[in-house]
């Protein structure tokens, strides 16, 4: 068999030496693989968390939407009710001012009927003091 040459020797060493890192350049990407992996994992993890999120918030808004719509009927409802109170208050106001005025001509009549009771009882009065005792 033939002596390796030094050339040979060389060429063994480059040879080894690019093997060698061929196996670095591997372990490397298998590295930057798993790290890819994992990334890749907490990527799908935080949007299944994003995505559950997500559709609580969406409830959350639904929720919100539905609150907001009976909070306007009820306001519509509350307006309408105002209203009508305002209505039955000027109702009241009428009313009170034709009592006020009603129990005012009360009032003149029942000091008018006093005038004249008092002078009927001043006739009367009248009437028997000048009247002479009966005999009997």
């Amino acid at each position: 068999m033939a002596e390796p040459q030094q050339g040979d020797g060389t060429r063994l060493d480059r040879i080894e030496k690019a093997i060698l890192r061929l196996i670095e350049t591997q372990s490397n990407q298998e590295a930057r693989l798993d790290r890819l992996t994992q990334d890749c994992h907490q990527l799908l993890t935080a949007q299944i968390f994003l995505t559950d999120a997500q559709r609580k918030a969406e409830e959350k808004i639904g929720m919100l939407a539905d609150f907001q719509t009976r909070l306007a009927d009820f306001q519509t409802r509350l307006a309408d009710f105002q209203t009508r109170l305002a209505d039955s208050q000027a109702q009241l106001s009428e009313s009170q001012q034709r009592f006020e005025a009603t129990y005012q001509r009360l009032v003149e009549t029942q000091q008018h009927t006093d005038e004249r009771l008092n002078a009927l009882i001043q006739i009367v009065d009248e009437i028997i003091r000048r009247r002479p005792p009966e005999s009997a």
